[in-house]
């Protein structure tokens, strides 16, 4: 029975720290800024689908699912809530001025 052995472990005994997928991380940080950018000015709605594209194209890499998960979440998100707002102010449920 043979088993592959475990990689060498530098001299100091702390193992090699762990490669990150880059556009994962975009895509984290992408989703996280779109929520609020869209809800204060709706031009968030842009980096969510960013957050979206980047997310998919890096959720079948070795490393960084979960980031790429997150990012692709928080970019629907924002595509959701932009598309909700403007549901509601088509429907005349938002009004520009106040007082109605």
């Amino acid at each position: 029975m043979s088993q592959d052995a475990p990689p060498p472990l530098p001299y100091d005994g702390t193992p090699p720290p762990a490669v990150t997928n880059t556009r994962a991380r975009w895509a984290l940080f992408f989703g996280f800024v779109s929520i609020p950018l869209t809800c204060l000015c709706g031009i968030g709605v842009v980096l969510g689908i960013a957050a979206i594209v980047l997310g998919w194209r890096s959720k079948d890499a070795p490393n960084g699912r979960a980031m790429a998960l997150g990012g692709i979440a928080c970019g629907v998100i924002s595509v959701v809530v932009l598309a909700v707002f403007l549901v509601l102010h088509a429907a005349g449920a938002i009004n520009e001025r106040p007082g109605g």
